[in-house]
């Protein structure tokens, strides 16, 4: 599985640190700065087309607080209290495999995998495939071994898919928030019945959060999109998150929030002992609990906004939460160096003069 265009000897966080920075020059140089970084108080419009996709009942979403020991009960008290049907049928796990490091909680946790996978076997998946596309790293096994996911799928007898090199097929991009007729798409995703995002809640440095929508950009395969998966970047990332959500039409988002990242996240943030777990049928009022227990300016998360107007439920009022009250479990989340402390986006040209390029 290894690409051997990958350096032996070449150290993997200089090579994601120089990753970034280049990415961020050749946006900056290209005059596409607004497509890359977030505008504060940026607004996307959404068309009646757009608006025609939206969901129109109420969502119902969780939001518990537990351990990665308790996890397994609660979910199962919260998965017959949904009632999602899955008997039968092939699941996909999208699980956070951004990249491995041993002192920060980067990706999706191997405990909260096991306990994902324990309960849609008691609960009749005919078949479950689970995986991830990791933008920073061409070595996939390896990131999947030092992660500690690789013994998980052993004790399950679950094979990981590496989605940057999966078969793929066209489906069209129905939103049409990119220049993107459509996306190819791994084909163990596109011939699942039922697909689960399975990300690991942290900030981010150019999307302020990630969660269940954000979380899809893996699916996108690197051998035709680039690493890391460049053209959704130049196509703007909040508008390739939501080409892509309307494209997958995810059924289900369950978010390891037991230890959450703050800071300079996706990679370099810090981990927290946040203790929650988040999950509904409706991935834009998972990610708007997400954002709102974070104490995220949801203006500033303009994807989360548009979703609401053309997806799925991002207003209070069309949301019931299940479990512990959102207020109860609010924190407030260090939020990324490409922030003010009030939730303003910086200028990302300003920040690429810094010592350490604002991005890594």
């Amino acid at each position: 599985m290894k690409d051997k265009r990958q350096g032996e000897g070449e150290n993997d966080d200089e090579t994601t640190r120089r990753q970034f920075l280049q990415l961020g020059a050749s946006v900056v140089a290209g005059g596409s700065l607004a497509s890359c970084a977030p505008e504060g108080l940026k607004s996307i419009a959404v068309n009646d087309k757009q608006k025609s996709f939206k969901r129109t009942t109420p969502s119902r979403v969780v939001l518990e607080k537990t351990t990665y020991e308790e996890l397994l009960p609660v979910l199962e008290k919260y998965w017959q209290e949904l009632k999602p049907e899955i008997k039968g049928k092939k699941i996909f796990l999208k699980i956070n495999l951004v990249y491995w490091k041993p002192d920060r909680p980067l990706c999706t946790d191997p405990r909260f995998i096991d306990a994902v996978l324990t309960l849609l076997s008691k609960n009749g998946a005919a078949e479950i495939k689970i995986g991830d596309g990791p933008a920073l790293s061409r070595d996939t096994e390896r990131l999947v071994e030092k992660s500690g996911i690789a013994a998980v799928l052993k004790k399950h007898q679950i094979q990981f898919v590496d989605l940057n090199i999966d078969d793929l097929t066209e489906v069209e991009n129905r939103l049409k928030f990119t220049k993107e007729d459509a996306f190819a798409l791994p084909k163990s995703i596109t011939n699942s019945d039922f697909v689960i995002s399975l990300p690991k809640l942290k900030t981010h440095h150019w999307a302020l959060m990630t969660a269940s929508m954000k979380n899809l950009f893996g699916c996108l395969p690197g051998r035709k999109y680039g690493w890391p998966k460049n053209v959704l970047h130049t196509n703007g990332i909040d508008e390739s998150i939501l080409d892509l959500v309307g494209c997958i039409q995810p059924h289900f988002a369950i978010v390891d929030g037991v230890e959450a990242m703050e800071g300079d996240g996706p990679l370099n943030g810090t981990g927290l002992d946040y203790g929650a777990l988040i999950m509904g049928d409706d991935v834009v009022a998972v990610d708007r609990l997400c954002a709102n227990c974070m104490k995220l300016p949801v203006v500033n998360i303009p994807y989360l906004v548009a979703a609401g107007k053309c997806i799925g439920n991002a207003d209070f009022g069309q949301i019931e939460v299940l479990g512990k009250s959102p207020s109860s479990m609010q924190r407030q989340f260090q939020l990324p160096p490409t922030y003010y402390p009030d939730g303003r986006p910086r200028d990302l040209k300003t920040l690429m003069t810094s010592s350490n390029g604002g991005l890594t």
